[in-house]
């Protein structure tokens, strides 16, 4: 994650006509750790495995990077007084743990990777899959599993290989139709974003989009069901929110096609002037209306944005916007409470946020259809860059629901447990 680093000392960039429409009188809940642990090598990404015979189980990304003095002549002479060639090289782990009692923590299993792993989600219907983003251009599969003795643990089930070794795999995206449920989204260091069906006979990859700079994020629309066509929406580092529209995502991975890798989509629009640096999360959400749809942006400029996207690669419209203190790299739905009769929505969003911690959000659109962003509750124990936060929602007896979250720090690799009262 060091290459990430660049844009932290930023300050945050506040465009003319931003308007911060929330309650800043309300003070946030400073939450306490409940326990902590440090890992053996800095996390970069995290998610708990869907909820039922899983429920409570957790797997952790790692990253590691080396460099070694390549070319170094060791004796001296006139090679020794080159400058060395530095060669990075990155590593990393998959750990697997198991949560009990909101507090009880175990470690079940870890696997040691000849390369770091960068994002990691469950399959959307495939529960007991998962997806890992790689620093060796490719997306790595692989399934929790139980033995005889009901021991939980995690086996590899295939590799692919979706852009040379040298890129890196930054973000992943599994496809929310139940049509194509081994379709997934990936972006890459080379701005690049692609599509792939891991369970084609050649692991069909196709490009649909390049950024100038890096493609932090990648995410499905919530519309992308509806039709034969396909709604993706990219950030990248050169600031820009894409919106990639693509008719018959089917024929895009037959593999009897050529491939496609200038093919421009059908409709692409970008939109360069709403973030003030890069942009590092979007989250989709459907609004409860037909045909509509928000996104939640998060960006290296520090604010939780949400958008309704335009069309036309003009500015996006924005309904309400949050400073929250630091580079909002991750955005995690965790619940959605909505109103039909009278249009009312509140969301609840996990952030994490960089030098700035976790922070539980909440996002409303009143009767009025007014949105406000307010921030509920802040985890700050964190010493360095949070990169990856996630919670498991349980159910009492009682019908009423409680989050145990957990929230890591790559440089002094802490993974805390923590929780809202009254959550």
């Amino acid at each position: 994650m060091a290459e990430q680093q660049q844009h932290n000392n930023q300050p945050p960039c506040r465009k003319e006509g931003m308007v911060d429409n929330t309650d800043d009188n309300v003070e946030p809940l400073r939450i306490p750790s409940i326990a902590h642990v440090v890992l053996d090598l800095p996390p970069s990404c995290i998610e708990f495995a869907p909820v039922g015979l899983l429920q409570g189980y957790f797997v952790v990304g790692t990253y590691r990077l080396e460099s070694s003095d390549a070319g170094k002549n060791r004796e001296g002479g006139e090679e020794g007084d080159k400058p060395a060639v530095v060669q990075q090289v990155r590593s990393g782990s998959l750990m697997l743990f198991r949560l009990q009692g909101g507090h009880e923590l175990s470690l079940c299993q870890t696997i040691q990777t000849p390369f770091a792993v960068l994002d990691l989600h469950f399959s959307t219907f495939e529960l007991h899959v998962f997806a890992i983003a790689t620093s060796s251009g490719s997306v790595g599969l692989y399934s929790l599993e139980s033995d005889h003795e009901k021991h939980v643990f995690m086996r590899s089930l295939a590799s692919v290989q979706v852009a040379d070794p040298s890129l890196l795999v930054l973000s992943l995206a599994w496809s929310p139709c139940s049509t194509r449920p081994s379709t997934m989204a990936v972006s890459l260091s080379s701005g690049q974003v692609r599509i792939l069906d891991y369970k084609t006979s050649d692991n069909t990859t196709r490009t649909i989009q390049s950024h100038s700079l890096e493609a932090w994020t990648v995410a499905w629309s919530t519309l992308s069901c509806n039709s034969e066509s396909f709604i993706l929406y990219s950030g990248g580092d050169d600031s820009t929110l894409c919106k990639h529209i693509q008719v018959g995502l089917k024929s895009i991975l037959e593999k009897d096609r050529e491939p496609l890798v200038d093919e421009v989509p059908q409709s692409t629009s970008c939109d360069v002037k709403t973030h003030g640096a890069g942009v590092t999360a979007i989250l989709p959400i459907a609004t409860g209306i037909s045909g509509e749809e928000i996104l939640l942006t998060g960006s290296y400029d520090e604010y939780l944005r949400i958008l309704v996207p335009s069309g036309t690669g003009r500015r996006s419209k924005i309904l309400a916007e949050k400073r929250l203190d630091g580079g909002v790299w991750r955005l995690k739905l965790l619940s959605a409470d909505q109103s039909i009769e009278d249009q009312e929505l509140k969301l609840k969003v996990l952030a994490s946020c960089m030098h700035a911690g976790a922070k539980v959000v909440e996002i409303s659109r009143s009767k009025e259809q007014k949105w406000e962003v307010s921030i509920l509750a802040c985890f700050e124990e964190h010493e360095s860059m949070n990169y990856a936060s996630d919670a498991s929602v349980e159910m009492s007896k009682n019908g009423l629901s409680s989050a145990t979250y957990v929230s890591t720090s790559f440089y002094d690799r802490k993974l805390c447990i923590w929780k809202i009262i009254d959550d």
